[in-house]
């Protein structure tokens, strides 16, 4: 498929699957608008290889539990590349534990960031898409 003029933003993208995400859809073609937590380093590593292959990026440390966090980053990306065309929401944490040893702390981190996080930028990007019809 090929991705040119269109744009994407993936959550949780600085190292992993996300990072992956991003260069295959930067590869395609596409600009990437991606978030990440933690990995400064690992983020500005992954921009500037996606600038060295001619696409256009923008990255914000985000924390996609919060709702004004992730839209104020859909918005800046819609500013800065006009249309969103595609969402991936791949920011998640693993926590695995028994139930009996998992403390309430780790249940509200998965639930937060893996379940909240995706609903916050749905919700964020989904008028945008609907306007565009795609």
């Amino acid at each position: 498929m090929d991705f040119h003029g269109r744009t994407a933003i993936v959550t949780g993208a600085a190292r992993g699957i996300g990072r992956a995400v991003c260069l295959e859809l930067g590869r395609r073609g596409c600009n990437i608008a991606f978030s990440y937590s933690k990995s400064k380093i690992e983020a500005d590593q992954l921009t500037s290889e996606l600038s060295s292959i001619g696409r256009e990026v923008f990255c914000q440390q985000t924390r996609v539990e919060d709702f004004s966090s992730a839209n104020e980053m859909v918005q800046e990306a819609k500013r800065r590349f006009a249309t969103i065309d595609y969402l991936v929401n791949n920011a998640g944490v693993v926590r695995d534990k028994l139930i009996m040893r998992m403390n309430e702390a780790d249940w509200d981190d998965v639930i937060d960031i893996n379940l909240k996080g995706a609903f916050n930028y749905s919700k964020a990007v989904s008028p945008l898409m609907i306007k565009a019809r795609f």
